[in-house]
């Protein structure tokens, strides 16, 4: 089951989100209890193949859409989440290892 979904907006930075995504590999929270949800804004940077490869611990999803903007893309993104709490972070951000625990806890 599904507890969390970080849902990350990006354009045009895919080494930002390659940290992103490692950071979030290190989470406490159990890797099979969230989702990560990449929404890919029409970015020809990599960022697309980047994510496909990425061996994630948890389950991974990139959606590419052509370039509509950031609102439109972290909505895409919530659109397609299926945890119970919603978690939106910049593409730039290294969350540290209780980043998904201390937020799912808050909500409880």
């Amino acid at each position: 089951m599904i507890k969390a979904s970080v849902v990350i907006p990006t354009f045009q930075r895919r080494d930002s989100v390659k940290r992103a995504l490692a950071a979030l590999s290190s989470q406490t929270f159990p890797h099979d209890s969230f989702e990560v949800i990449v929404s890919i804004d029409g970015s020809d940077d990599g960022t697309r193949e980047m994510v496909e490869e990425f061996d994630a611990p948890f389950r991974l999803r990139g959606i590419w859409e052509p370039n509509s903007g950031r609102s439109i893309a972290r909505n895409r993104g919530i659109s397609e989440s299926c945890g119970d709490v919603l978690i939106l972070i910049d593409d730039d951000m290294e969350p540290s290892p209780e980043f998904v625990e201390a937020h799912y806890s808050a909500h409880l």
